[in-house]
Order: C-alpha cells, then sequence, then structure tokens
C-alpha cells in the first residue's frame, strides 16, 4: 500500500522539484523525525525512490549539523552510517564519504 501511494506522490511531483536540495531534505526530515510510523514509511519509501534513482545512499543514521548542498543533486553520493557531516559542507556528484572505525574516529567530521 505504502508502495502504491508514494509512487503516485513522487510520479506526480516534477522532476524540477525531486532533484533540488530543499525537497530532498523535507523528505529526509519526515523519515527521520516523524512521530507516526506510517509517515515514516510513506516518505522513507518516496527517499528510497529518489536515493534508487539518482544512485545515492544517505542512511537515516548520518548526522548533519546542516543541510548539505547538493548543487547536482545527489547523484552518485554514498555516505557510510555513522558519518558526521557539518555546517555549509558542499558535496558534488560521484562522492563517497566513509567513515573509518579507529579510536579516533568519534573525532571526524567533514565541513565546518
Amino acid at each position: 500500500m505504502f508502495r502504491l501511494i508514494s509512487w503516485l506522490i513522487y510520479e506526480f511531483t516534477s522532476q524540477q522539484k525531486r532533484e533540488s536540495s530543499d525537497y530532498l531534505w523535507m523528505v529526509y526530515e519526515k523519515v527521520k523525525y516523524s512521530q507516526k510510523k506510517w509517515i515514516r514509511n510513506l516518505y522513507g519509501c518516496i527517499l528510497h525512490r529518489i536515493f534508487r534513482e539518482n544512485g545515492a545512499n544517505i542512511p537515516i543514521e548520518t548526522e548533519f549539523e546542516g543541510y548539505p548542498v547538493f548543487p547536482h543533486g545527489p547523484s552518485g553520493v554514498y555516505i557510510s552510517q555513522g558519518a558526521k557531516i557539518g555546517k555549509n559542507c558542499v558535496i558534488f556528484q560521484q562522492v563517497t564519504i566513509c567513515l573509518l572505525y579507529t579510536s579516533d574516529a568519534a573525532d571526524d567530521l567533514i565541513g565546518v
């Protein structure tokens, strides 16, 4: 049911809007912070479609101090679970950000 509804919402949203960073982060926040499970599931399906269309992966567990800007959309962007992204970060296409699990990994932060 959620897949059908999310597909309809996704298809009736213009491609220009789907590629904007504002729309991506609106959907991302609905998945991460919504108190209602059905809203998280619905927007989770939409977020999955956005990432699948762009060949991207940004886990919900990623910590953002301020949402980064994607000048070319999230095309090919892979961020590992547990990564920390700081404020005013610009991430271009075809970028992989991974967290190395070492003793100093807790202090790793990209952007300022």
